[in-house]
């Protein structure tokens, strides 16, 4: 971690954690780098902290998989200098995504859980009851925000074709591609599985990246939802529905 400020760290024993004070306030770069390694704002305390537990699971998450690694914040550092010459493009790269690496070198860009947009207003027309405010609706509100919202989808269906021989012909079955992402560097790639490949289609997965990259978002899936399980706790009063006229 690349920190020029000058600062102290102590261990905090008692909640196993280390805590960073700094003579003056950190540079933006400082703190964004601060955040990806897993360091949070502690107000009264007027410190960065972060729990050892914290960091000894990020790093056995970092090292989970055979076919896609998990890039580390240096190796995501150098992809955001890649991408952009602008300081704060490149600040808002490490702050937003992730990546993992294929063996052939083709990096997959993640839009961190923590950054996922959740709605907090339940829309609704006036030909259905107003939704309930509650932990259930709220999520099932936010399905659209889910990662790899239509991944199972596409599985349920290729499974079916290969069993039953019946699917809506919606995806393309052969399976998951990547396509790359950035007009300045086709080495940064998304993943899809829709019968609609553009001229920045690469390759196809390998069995063994489909793997990994199924469990990769179905572990992002499970803590999305789980942070929307804590956002309704936290913040359930500041959730509304808002009604709209249909078909007017």
């Amino acid at each position: 971690m690349l920190l020029n400020s000058k600062y102290i760290e102590k261990i905090n024993e008692e909640k196993n954690g280390i805590e960073l004070y700094f003579e003056t306030i950190p540079t933006v770069e400082e703190r964004n780098e601060l955040k990806a390694n897993g360091y949070k704002w502690h107000n009264q305390k007027k410190c960065w902290y972060k729990s050892q537990n914290t960091q000894i699971k990020e790093e056995k998450q970092i090292n989970n998989y055979e076919n896609l690694i998990k890039l580390n914040n240096e190796e995501i550092r150098d992809v955001a200098k890649k991408l952009w010459n602008d300081e704060k493009m490149q600040n808002y790269i490490i702050d937003k995504y992730e990546f993992y690496k294929t063996k052939d070198n083709l990096i997959i860009e993640l839009e961190k859980v923590n950054k996922i947009t959740i709605d907090k207003t339940m829309y609704y027309d006036d030909e259905m009851e107003a939704p309930i405010i509650n932990e259930n609706n709220f999520i099932i509100y936010n399905r659209h925000n889910i990662p790899g919202r239509n991944l199972e989808e596409y599985l349920q269906e290729k499974e079916n074709l290969n069993t039953r021989g019946i699917a809506t012909g919606r995806y393309d079955y052969k399976g998951i591609y990547f396509v790359a992402q950035y007009y300045n560097n086709d080495d940064i790639v998304s993943c899809g599985w829709v019968d609609e490949k553009d001229k920045y289609f690469k390759r196809y997965l390998t069995l063994e990246e489909q793997e990994d990259y199924i469990k990769i978002m179905r572990e992002r899936k499970e803590q999305y939802i789980e942070r929307l399980k804590k956002y309704f706790k936290r913040y359930n009063k500041n959730i509304t529905t808002y009604g709209y006229w249909a078909n007017r």
